[in-house]
């Protein structure tokens, strides 16, 4: 509301008032005579914008870069339009004072790669300075330690590709969603291991792909989870199970409605096809067996979630590039 009054404001001022013809109207020069009261809630309203922190698989290069193991990769996406903004642009505010930085430290959680015991050795040897196989990683004292080059939150010394994963991620965690893509995951391991590590009193949005049928699956069998959720566990608020449908009708992806984190509704995705091929019927069968199946071991490891805050849902903005493993989608107005 701040933020919206103060653009009114200034808008009604530039009604008034002609411009030079070389001078950028949108420029507002009476920010710091604001109240502070003001300036604050301007700056929580700059910060205050749902995100979608997606975790997938990284490319090839990746795996032929760092031996026979492929680094996790990440993509940061403004929940209302899509856009992937790198972390030194989306957080470059922060470093323009004081107040700026103490709302954003007070609205970001600051959570390192190893936050779910990701087995990504490489990616660790990078970021830790010790030795000592036992000694855990630290936070970077560039980043927490003193005020941000925000530049230096993605470190790059190798010139490695961009969506390797980040030493540490701020997130939100009353806003943003957690979306872990790596790989058709029906026992929800990753969403296990988070729930083993330090964030797992955290943890409030969370999204798991449980198919993908725009990757070719074969036959393969589903092997038990590689570890438990532990007792007690989490408290999520919310657990959208997610499927990626390829050759839906072109009607579809402007008609459907999406969520605030741009996913649409199974059911009313799925009830507008018009598909009638045994292998579409075959294909929405076992879609619908795997989404019972995982909502099943939802309920038995967090007996207070809800049936209503397990939902089903498609990943509709989803771009699929062959041979390509990195995580995109449509731009959303």
């Amino acid at each position: 509301m701040a933020m919206q009054w103060l653009v009114n404001r200034f808008s009604s001022s530039c009604e008034d008032v002609p411009a030079e013809p070389e001078q950028d109207v949108r420029t507002f020069h009476g920010f710091s005579d604001l109240p502070t009261e003001l300036r604050l809630q301007i700056w929580e309203h700059y910060f205050d914008v749902p995100r979608i922190h997606v975790l997938y698989r990284g490319s090839s290069e990746s795996k032929r870069a760092y031996g026979d193991e492929t680094p996790l990769a990440y993509a940061d996406l403004t929940a209302r339009t899509n856009h992937d903004i790198p972390t030194d642009l989306r957080f470059a505010a922060a470093a323009m004072n004081r107040e700026a930085l103490g709302v954003f430290r007070k609205t970001f959680d600051f959570v390192h790669v190893d936050f779910m015991s990701l087995p990504s050795k490489r990616v660790r040897e990078l970021f830790d300075n010790s030795t000592g196989p036992d000694q855990r990683l630290s936070e970077p004292e560039d980043v927490v330690g003193s005020d941000p080059v925000l530049s230096r939150l993605v470190r790059n010394p190798d010139g490695r590709p961009r969506d390797m994963l980040i030493p540490g991620i701020h997130t939100n965690w009353g806003n943003d969603l957690l979306y872990l893509t790596d790989g058709i995951d029906v026992n929800c391991d990753m969403l296990r291991r988070a729930c083993n590590g330090p964030i797992a009193s955290k943890l409030r949005r969370v999204a798991i792909l449980i198919h993908d049928g725009c990757t070719y699956e074969g036959w393969r069998r589903f092997y038990g989870p590689s570890v438990d959720f532990p007792k007690p566990s989490t408290t999520l608020a919310e657990v959208i199970l997610v499927v990626r449908l390829r050759d839906l009708d072109v009607s579809t992806y402007a008609t459907a409605d999406r969520d605030e984190f741009g996913f649409a509704p199974y059911d009313s995705v799925v009830q507008g096809q018009k598909k009638g091929s045994w292998e579409w019927l075959q294909e929405m069968k076992m879609i619908e067996r795997r989404f019972v199946y995982v909502a099943q071991l939802l309920r038995e490891a967090f007996p207070g979630l809800e049936d209503h805050k397990i939902k089903w849902a498609v990943d509709i903005d989803y771009t699929h590039h062959k041979a390509e493993t990195r995580y995109s989608r449509n731009i959303r107005q």
